[in-house]
């Protein structure tokens, strides 16, 4: 019997994930009886590989297993796999309770990196147990395993491992039939890359960032390069770093920045001055994520310049040239050349905010929080004073805390 399906996003510190993954099959095991080289759980260490279909293990694995443990962050709810991964499996309960009359509560969300936008569907079945504990209420299930906290996650481990297996023989799922193919598949999270996220008070003023994309669309891009896999509908859409991250590179941007309690939109290179404009304005932080291949179409590459004219010390600009995408690799030196021309005066001035050349999702993760944390320090150097409103004036003054 397959017990329990490990759903999270990749790239969120898979060493931990894994390891969680395998202490909690080891305490299913302890309690079943199942030997040591027994599948009790599934953890897909593939992800959704280039051209979006499922594995056949997945497919098996959300079709039999009992229970569904997804570890919520940032960026599991920016995941469509994840979205959709939650949504096979929900309906496999929707059919049960429709059939039995009985809902299974075979369907457990653990916080694996604190949130501000997790969605009504998941914060109501939140998994919630003693054992958890204010460590992992304040740090997320992440902290416990990373530091190795060994009590408190070994009670949570037992905990959760008596519950999957208790629901496990209650409960008997039926499979939810033929599963369709993946881009056919509805995201459970309904995610829209542009839409602007909900602030909590921890991300209001200068703490919110303009994510603006220089990227073509897959019906533009054809006139400048031949291969367009990694590109869309929309400029939304453009996702450099496949198959290592399937996932568009907005959509991940603005998973990172959230981990660093930044609110964030995204728009299109045709709005980056009036962007600019209104982040000067409210204090806030502009990244302009730039594909090398924009610069052989006019209007991008008008706009960039128009740019380069400006000294924006608040914004940040991140240029992904994968490896792994071959055609870049090989016009490799055209396309800097080219970039060159297009943002001369940012590679002449070398500021720390000009990122060019990211190779891999894991380097822009790190550079983004570097260029997050640059433009935020300079915001409280620089700054505009913001004037108070008229009327009854302010209560108590808000005591910042620092890092923990």
């Amino acid at each position: 019997m397959l017990y329990f399906f490990l759903s999270y996003a990749r790239g969120d510190d898979d060493v931990y994930v894994k390891k969680f993954f395998d202490e909690l099959s080891k305490e299913v095991r302890n309690l079943t009886g199942d030997p040591s080289d027994h599948d009790v759980g599934f953890l897909d260490v593939r992800g959704i590989p280039l051209g979006s279909s499922w594995s056949p293990q997945l497919i098996t694995a959300l079709s039999t297993c009992r229970v569904f443990i997804s570890l919520c962050s940032p960026s599991y709810f920016r995941r469509p796999a994840c979205g959709k991964e939650w949504q096979v499996f929900a309906s496999r309960l929707t059919l049960h309770q429709r059939v039995s009359g009985v809902h299974a509560p075979a369907l457990m969300p653990l916080v694996w990196t604190p949130t501000s936008h997790m969605p009504q569907l998941a914060s109501r079945l939140q998994y919630h147990t003693d054992s958890l504990g204010e460590a992992y209420r304040k740090d997320g299930l992440r902290q416990l395993v990373r530091l190795n906290r060994r009590v408190p996650l070994l009670r949570l481990v037992s905990d959760l491992a008596k519950k999957i297996v208790e629901t496990a023989q209650q409960y008997r799922l039926p499979g939810p039939g033929p599963v369709p193919a993946f881009d056919e598949i509805i995201n459970a999270f309904t995610p829209d890359a542009r839409a602007p996220l909900e602030l909590s008070h921890s991300a209001a003023g200068s703490r919110y960032v303009h994510f603006v994309v220089a990227a073509p669309t897959r019906a533009q891009v054809g006139t400048v390069r031949r291969n367009r896999v990694f590109y869309g509908d929309t400029y939304a859409d453009w996702a450099p770093f496949r198959p290592s991250l399937y996932d568009p590179i907005a959509a991940y941007a603005r998973g990172i920045a959230e981990r660093q309690r930044f609110g964030s939109e995204v728009s299109g290179i045709e709005d980056l001055p009036a962007r600019i404009d209104r982040a000067n304005e409210n204090n806030q932080i502009v990244v302009l994520l730039v594909d090398a291949w924009a610069t052989r179409l006019t209007e991008h590459r008008e706009v960039l310049r128009s740019y380069d004219q400006r000294n924006e010390p608040t914004t940040g600009v991140l240029i992904p040239l994968p490896r792994a995408d071959e055609e870049t690799d090989a016009h490799r030196s055209e396309l800097v050349r080219e970039l060159h021309q297009a943002l001369a005066n940012n590679n002449i001035r070398g500021d720390t905010l000009f990122r060019p050349g990211i190779q891999t999702h894991d380097d822009f993760d790190l550079e983004l929080q570097d260029v997050l944390e640059e433009a935020q320090n300079r915001i409280y150097r620089r700054g505009r004073v913001r004037r108070l409103p008229p009327g009854d004036p302010p209560g108590e003054r808000p005591i910042l805390e620092g890092p923990q």
